[in-house]
């Protein structure tokens, strides 16, 4: 269970820190926001639990711009719902990336979602 939890926790930072190092990446104002995506479950297996994660990634979001951003500009979230479906995740990702040009990602709720999105990312 501890070695589950610890994998689990070891993707998830992965994934955020490959976006973190991402933001230097782009042309950065303070008059464009920080675009932060994921996919959330509103369907299937995980939909209860994603919701509580979407809320925590909001409610982050908020109180962050709240206090004037991140970096000095404000946080924008994008969701795509991947209803609970790890091949929906890895197009899901894609599309964040290359065609939504998000500056960072978030991991999914879930290990097999997470591991879809680590190959992507």
């Amino acid at each position: 269970m501890l070695l589950n939890l610890h994998r689990r926790f070891s993707y998830f930072v992965m994934l955020v820190l490959t976006g973190i190092f991402s933001l230097g990446a782009g042309i950065a104002t303070a008059e464009n926001p920080i675009r932060i995506g994921a996919t959330i479950s509103l369907e299937g297996q995980y939909k209860n639990l994603s919701y509580m994660v979407r809320s925590g990634y909001e409610l982050w979001a908020e109180q962050l711009n709240n206090k004037g951003g991140l970096l000095g500009r404000k946080v924008e979230l994008l969701f795509y719902d991947d209803k609970s479906s790890k091949d929906l995740v890895g197009p899901l990702y894609e599309k964040l990336i290359t065609e939504d040009k998000v500056d960072l990602i978030l991991s999914p709720y879930g290990s097999t979602l997470t591991l879809a999105a680590a190959e992507v990312a």
